[in-house]
C-alpha cells in the first residue's frame, strides 16, 4: 500500500453529518479525497503497539479514545473523524447524554507515513485575498492529509447508561474507587472494577467489542477482552491491515497562505472549538437517542402517558436543531469565508427526558406469609432503582398446581446486554401444568391478581391484559381474599415470595413488584454538558480548540 501518494490530498475539517463514508476502510484510495494540494518531504516511522483505558462522559471524548492518541498522528488539526467500520461501530453505542462509557483500545501500527517541510504543490496557486479563498476552499478543502497510519486494533467499550448527572457521577466515583483513571496503564483487573462500579452505583452496563485488521475476529466476554488487548499490540501478524487514522493540518500553517487563510479558519471553529456546533450536533444527536429510548420504554410497558405527545415534538425540535446545523455546514461549503452566525439550538434548553418511577413491593399484592416455616424467600432478580430505564418485563409465567400451588415459572426480559433474558423456577414439582406457559405479548400486562390464601396458596388467578392464569383449591380463606387490580401508570414487573424448592415443596407467599410510573421528569443541560473535558478525569490529549470534534461521518469531497 502507497502511503505517500494520499499525503498532501485536501479534505475537509467541517463534515456534512448526512454523508455516509464510501470506499473501503483499509484502502485510503477508497476514500473521497480531493485533487493533491500539498508537498514535502514524507517520513516513515511511528510503529509499534500500545494500549489505553479512558473514561468518557461524552461522546466526543468516546470518539477520540477510540482514535489512537499518541504519536506522529496528533499533528495540527488532528485526526479526521472516525473512518470506515469504526464509525459505524461508534455509532452503535447509542450514546446518551449522561451515559459513561469505559473505552479499552489496543493497537499495532505496521506502516505510518507523516508529510514534513510542507509547501504548495507544483501548480496550485496561493490564495492571497478572500476572493480567492472560496474556489481554493471549494476545491481543495479546508485541510490537508498529513499523517497516515495503517494496521490492526481492537476497541472494547462498557457503556453505563445513566439518565442524569448525578448517575454520571456516581459511575465515575465508583470506577475512581475501583482504581480505574482514565489515562493509566491498562489493568487485568479491569472487568472485575467495572462490574463492582456497576453494582455500587446501581447502574447497569452494556459492553461491545470489535476488532480490525485480523482475518480471524475472535468472540470476546467483557472479561476476557482485557487479556486479549493486552496481547494484541505485541502480535507481529496483522494479516488484513486497515486504514487506523489520517490527521490532517490548516492550510494557514503553510507558508505561502498564511494570513489569506484567516477567514476560513475562523469559520471552521464555529464548528470545531470546545462547545463548537460539531460537538453540539452530537450532543443533539445524544438528545435524540434518550427520547427515543423513553418513549420506546412507553411502548414496552404499554403506557400511554401525557407527556408522550410532547416527547414526539422535542424530538421533532431536535431534529430541526440537527437540520439547521446542516444548513450551516452547506453555507460554510457554498461560501467558506462568509462569517457565518451560530443557530439558536433550543432543543437542548428543554433538557434530557427521564421516566420518573417508583418500585415497590407493593403492600395490596401480598398473598401469604413472606415469613414461615417453610421454605426460603425469592427476590426480584434486578436492580429496582433502574429497572424502568433498563426495561426489565415480565414476557412469560406459567404455574403449576394441585389443591395448592405448588410450582411457579416467570420469565424476565431486559434491554441490557448481560441478562437480556432470565427465567427463574420457585417450588416443588408435584403441581399439574395448567396448560401451556403464557406469553406475554408487546405491551401486555399483569391487570388483576386474585388469591385466597391459608398455610398454602390454595388459589391464585392472574389477569393479563390479554390472557388468565388460574389454579383452584377449595381450603383458602374467602372472607379475607387478595383482590388487586392496576391502576393508571401501573406496571407489574416481577414477583417476589417464599417457596420450597425441594420436589414435594410448594409456593407460601406472593408478592408483586409495581412501578408506579409518575411522569417524565426533564435532567437540565448545561453549559458543562456541551464541552469536552469537564469531568474529573483528566485529559489525555493537548487542548486544542480546534481538535475537539473527532465523532463524525469519513471523508467527503469538498
Amino acid at each position: 500500500m502507497n502511503l505517500t501518494a494520499y499525503l498532501g490530498h485536501g479534505v475537509n475539517r467541517v463534515p456534512d453529518q448526512r454523508v455516509e463514508e464510501e470506499g473501503s476502510s483499509s484502502d485510503p484510495g477508497g476514500l473521497t479525497l480531493s485533487t493533491l494540494a500539498i508537498e514535502g518531504q514524507p517520513v516513515s516511522g511511528g510503529l509499534g503497539g500500545s494500549t489505553s483505558c479512558v473514561i468518557c462522559r461524552t461522546a466526543s471524548e468516546l470518539a477520540r479514545a477510540m482514535q489512537r492518541e499518541t504519536g506522529a498522528s496528533l499533528t495540527g488539526l488532528g485526526f479526521l473523524p472516525l473512518l470506515g467500520g469504526k464509525m459505524a461501530f461508534f455509532r452503535s453505542q447509542r450514546t446518551t447524554i449522561f451515559s459513561v462509557s469505559v473505552v479499552v483500545h489496543a493497537w499495532r501500527v505496521s506502516e505510518a507515513v507523516r508529510l514534513t517541510s510542507p509547501r504548495l504543490a507544483a501548480g496550485v496557486a496561493a490564495p492571497q485575498t478572500e476572493e480567492d479563498l472560496r474556489p481554493f476552499v471549494q476545491f481543495y478543502g479546508d485541510s490537508y492529509v498529513n499523517s497516515i497510519d495503517v494496521g490492526g486494533e481492537c476497541i472494547g467499550v462498557y457503556t453505563f447508561r445513566s439518565e442524569t448527572r448525578e448517575q454520571a457521577e456516581r459511575v465515575e466515583l465508583a470506577l475512581k474507587a475501583g482504581g480505574l483513571v482514565s489515562g493509566l496503564q491498562l489493568g487485568a483487573e479491569l472487568h472485575r472494577t467495572v462490574a463492582e462500579a456497576s453494582r455500587e452505583s446501581a447502574i447497569n452496563i452494556d459492553f461491545h467489542y470489535n476488532v480490525w485488521g485480523c482475518s480471524e475476529i475472535p468472540v470476546l466476554q467483557p472479561e476476557t477482552l482485557v487479556p486479549y488487548a493486552l496481547a494484541f499490540n505485541g502480535r507481529s501478524n496483522i494479516d488484513a491491515p486497515v486504514l487506523l487514522d489520517l490527521a490532517t493540518e490548516g492550510y494557514e500553517s503553510v507558508p505561502q497562505i498564511g494570513t489569506a487563510f484567516r477567514a476560513v479558519e475562523e469559520n471552521r471553529k464555529l464548528f470545531t472549538r470546545r462547545g463548537g456546533l460539531l460537538r453540539k450536533y452530537h450532543r443533539l444527536r445524544e438528545l435524540v437517542n434518550q427520547i427515543d429510548s423513553v418513549r420506546e420504554s412507553l411502548t414496552v410497558y404499554g403506557l400511554q402517558l401525557p407527556e408522550a405527545t410532547q416527547l414526539a415534538a422535542d424530538r421533532q425540535r431536535a431534529l430541526t436543531d440537527l437540520a439547521a446545523i446542516d444548513a450551516l455546514v452547506d453555507a460554510y461549503h457554498a461560501a467558506p469565508t462568509v462569517p457565518l452566525q451560530e443557530p439558536d439550538l433550543v432543543s437542548l434548553a428543554k433538557g434530557s427526558p427521564r421516566i420518573r418511577a417508583k418500585v415497590i413491593e407493593e403492600p395490596a399484592t401480598r398473598i401469604g406469609r413472606m415469613q414461615g416455616p417453610k421454605g426460603q424467600p425469592f427476590t426480584f432478580p434486578f436492580e429496582r432503582n433502574t429497572a424502568i430505564q433498563n426495561q426489565v418485563r415480565l414476557t412469560g409465567m406459567a404455574v403449576e398446581a394441585g389443591w395448592r400451588v405448588d410450582k411457579i415459572w416467570l420469565r424476565y426480559s431486559t434491554n441490557t446486554a448481560e441478562a437480556a433474558v432470565l427465567e427463574v423456577i420457585h417450588g416443588g414439582d408435584r403441581g399439574i401444568k395448567l396448560g401451556t406457559p403464557h406469553t406475554f405479548g408487546p405491551g401486555e400486562g399483569i391487570t388483576e391478581i386474585y388469591s385466597e390464601f391459608g398455610t398454602n396458596i390454595d388459589k391464585l388467578r392472574i389477569i393479563t391484559d390479554q390472557g388468565m392464569l388460574e389454579s383452584t383449591g377449595e381450603k383458602g380463606d374467602k372472607n379475607n381474599p387478595v383482590h388487586w387490580q392496576r391502576g393508571p401508570g401501573e406496571v407489574v414487573l416481577g414477583l417476589i415470595g417464599r417457596s420450597d424448592d425441594e420436589p414435594d415443596g410448594a409456593v407460601y407467599a406472593l408478592q408483586a413488584i409495581v412501578a408506579h410510573i409518575e411522569g417524565i421528569d426533564w435532567q437540565p443541560i448545561d453549559a458543562l454538558d456541551l464541552e469536552d473535558g469537564w469531568s474529573s478525569s483528566p485529559q489525555t490529549q493537548p487542548e486544542r480548540e480546534i481538535n475537539q470534534e473527532q465523532a463524525y461521518s469519513g471523508l467527503n469531497k469538498p
